[in-house]
């Protein structure tokens, strides 16, 4: 079964905002695992999912006023 590897770069300055990140990939079915390096400038957000959620999954953030943007999307 393929899946999809999806980079975002978010903006996070907030714990309300990692809390609606993390409410929000949680509420995807098709998310298989997902991680965010809060270390990194960019604050990426990798995930691994059954299907192409990067738009979709964006446009919830941005509806949350969470800044984010498709960095790439991959088949493995």
């Amino acid at each position: 079964m393929s899946r999809f590897i999806i980079i975002i770069s978010t903006v996070i300055n907030t714990p309300y905002d990692l809390e609606h990140i993390s409410s929000t990939v949680g509420k995807f079915a098709g998310v298989i695992d997902w991680t965010i390096d809060l270390g990194d400038s960019d604050k990426v957000l990798r995930l691994s999912a059954s299907n192409n959620i990067s738009t979709e999954l964006t446009a919830r953030f941005h509806q949350l006023g969470i800044s984010a943007a498709v960095m790439g999307v991959f088949m493995d």
